[in-house]
């Protein structure tokens, strides 16, 4: 069993988007037994968003089973000792599972438990979204030009590129086809007299 997350000690940044889109890729693409740990206390954004989910097929009357779902189970436990007995369970749970999926809060502490999980090497891969930006990137560091952000008069010229290659393709388009109208007769059209 794989246990994967993305994670940002920041709050608002897609952690649980992310998480909720890799469960459902592992379960209903690939075809993989997967469960998710929502480790968001108070919160518990994913826990709630499945139950939406589930009261909304419920009130529109679209037959489901709680079994098409991949489980979601919610970890109020934050004391290290509680969070090392459920490590321990891991192992138990990986016969019964290919990943399990961990959605954290957006904090970071020496108390939180994906620091303690993490530490304790329980997590095989963690995914930390981040956006390289001057501001955020010391200027003593240089960044490979591949992870640079384009630049956005680069990004302006690409569109009107795109864009008069669009028009110019359409044109041509409309040059080949004739538009619908009257058919010809033969004859003159009479001249108005003015």
């Amino acid at each position: 069993m794989k246990v994967i997350s993305f994670f940002s000690a920041k709050g608002g940044t897609g952690k649980t988007t992310f998480n909720v889109l890799l469960a459902s890729y592992i379960k209903y693409l690939l075809c993989k037994r997967v469960m998710v740990l929502d480790f968001d206390f108070p919160e518990f954004n994913l826990a709630h968003m499945r139950e939406r989910d589930l009261l909304y097929l419920e009130r529109e009357g679209i037959p489901f089973k709680e079994e098409d779902f991949y489980p979601i189970e919610r970890v109020r436990k934050k004391k290290a000792k509680d969070i090392c007995a459920l490590a321990s369970q891991f192992e138990k749970l990986s016969t019964e599972l290919d990943y399990l999926i961990l959605d954290f809060s957006g904090s970071f502490s020496d108390e939180d438990p994906v620091c303690q999980l993490l530490l304790d090497g329980h997590i095989d891969l963690m995914l930390i979204p981040v956006e390289l930006v001057p501001v955020t990137v010391p200027e003593k560091y240089v960044i490979p030009k591949s992870f640079k952000p384009p630049e956005p008069k680069t990004l302006t010229k690409a569109r009107l590129a795109a864009k008069k290659e669009d028009e110019a393709k359409e044109a041509a388009g409309k040059k080949l086809v004739k538009p619908p109208g009257k058919k010809k007769s033969g004859k003159a059209s009479p001249k108005r007299k003015r």
